[in-house]
């Protein structure tokens, strides 16, 4: 026991020990100790509060977005989320994530919502197949040999026509990104013309159509 400790918690932050010097209570028992083992969770597991300040391992995990480990990302299991906080100020800060899916390791922690804190990037294992992309792919196009106003006919085994009107698919190039789009013109002068491009690279995008035959 040390006299005048206390234990501070809230649910914003992680638990904290107050009132005393916390070096001067611990005693060295070796200057080689046997290299910790983290406890094997699950992201669900520390969103529910649990293995608070851990040393901890997650299997299965990827970041949601590429980019370095510098400030706030994602970590998933392509099924829940969890932070992952680095400060700016840190050696590895300005590193490249993994892209990969593997083992993370890091410290349970909470701010505000419960996040993790890296300890060495080279602790993480982070390297196979992501989840969360078809087994799949029926389609796969990025127009880099499309120019601009080309129409997408040109790209060997691809055709276009028009099931109803006369506008047809055409490249377009942007900032130095290729892709297809329709683009109907100023019906008045002032007005907005209707314009939709597609990026087959780009997560988020939608295409609506018809299938007139089985992929299978």
């Amino acid at each position: 026991m040390a006299q005048g400790l206390q234990i501070a918690h809230n649910d914003q932050v992680v638990l904290s020990l107050d009132g005393v010097s916390v070096p001067a209570q611990v005693k060295v028992d070796s200057l080689t100790p046997a290299p910790i083992e983290p406890v094997s969770v699950t992201i669900d597991e520390l969103l529910d509060g649990k293995h608070q300040s851990e040393y901890v391992s997650i299997t299965g995990t990827q970041f949601k977005t590429a980019g370095t480990f510098s400030g706030e990302n994602i970590l998933t299991d392509c099924n829940s989320e969890i932070e992952v906080y680095t400060r700016s100020a840190a050696t590895f800060s300005g590193e490249t994530m993994p892209t990969g899916n593997g083992t993370f390791k890091g410290i349970a922690s909470v701010y505000n919502t419960a996040q993790l804190l890296m300890r060495d990037p080279t602790e993480l294992d982070m390297t196979g197949d992501i989840c969360g992309v078809p087994s799949i792919i029926y389609l796969s196009q990025n127009f880099t040999g499309l120019t601009s106003d080309k129409q997408v006919n040109t790209i060997p085994g691809w055709y276009t026509f028009s099931q109803e009107g006369t506008v047809p698919w055409k490249g377009w190039t942007l900032s130095s990104n290729n892709f297809a789009r329709i683009k109907y013109g100023l019906i008045k002068s002032g007005e907005e013309g209707i314009r939709k491009n597609l990026d087959l690279l780009e997560t988020n995008s939608k295409l609506n159509h018809k299938a007139f035959g089985k992929f299978d």
